[in-house]
């Protein structure tokens, strides 16, 4: 009786190596097809990078999305933009003011500036007359300074030759919200970034935040 009890213990033992056996190949085939799988489609088994490139995906996305919202497809503020410079300057055709204000958005967006904060400039700086020049050498729309910039626009811009390149009313438009970009990023506040773009002017300054004001009311 005893061997019998021993007999069956010992087929009971070889019977769970078998299955322990036959479960860890299975679960050793599975890895290697997962593995092998994971080659031929070049995706990783663990997916922290895929979600890595979601991420990024999603964040460009919402960069993007953010600025299309201030780019030259908004109408409000084209429309209102367009409107002040009518009015500043009524010699300015309808079609030259709506251009204008296309290059404000776009250079607002490009430069993650308030588009009205640069129609003001122009408003005031220029009068909204793209070939406005200053007695200190300050050209077009935004009056950028041309012996100041004149190296750095030259290898930027190589149609420009001259001074008078700075008649360009979207170049000028682009140059000048970079240059007003620059003077934020340094000063941290609107004021002292007019007042650092106007060379110290306070009674530039003032002008323009009203305006700012003005725009953002209506």
């Amino acid at each position: 009786m005893r061997k019998i009890i021993w007999i069956i213990c010992a087929l009971v033992f070889c019977l769970n190596l078998s299955v322990n056996a036959s479960e860890a190949l299975i679960s050793k085939n599975s890895l290697s097809d997962m593995l092998l799988e994971s080659q031929n489609s070049n995706s990783p088994l663990i997916s922290g990078n895929v979600f890595a490139a979601k991420k990024s995906s999603s964040d460009s996305n919402s960069k993007t999305a953010n600025r299309d919202s201030n780019s030259k497809s908004d109408p409000r503020k084209l429309s209102k933009i367009s409107e002040l410079f009518t009015r500043k300057n009524p010699a300015l055709s309808k079609s030259e003011a709506n251009e204008y204000a296309k290059y404000v958005l776009e250079a607002a967006s490009k430069f993650s500036q308030d588009a009205f904060v640069i129609a003001a400039i122009i408003v005031h700086e220029s009068t909204v007359n793209r070939k406005a020049v200053s007695k200190g050498g300050d050209y077009g729309l935004m009056q950028v300074r041309w012996k100041v910039h004149a190296g750095d626009i030259k290898k930027r811009f190589p149609e420009i030759k001259s001074a008078s390149g700075m008649f360009n009313a979207r170049t000028n438009i682009m140059y000048g919200t970079e240059i007003f970009a620059q003077c934020m990023s340094k000063t941290g506040t609107l004021e002292k970034a007019l007042m650092r773009y106007s060379s110290g002017s306070t009674k530039l300054t003032t002008k323009v935040l009203q305006t700012l004001r003005d725009l953002k009311a209506n």
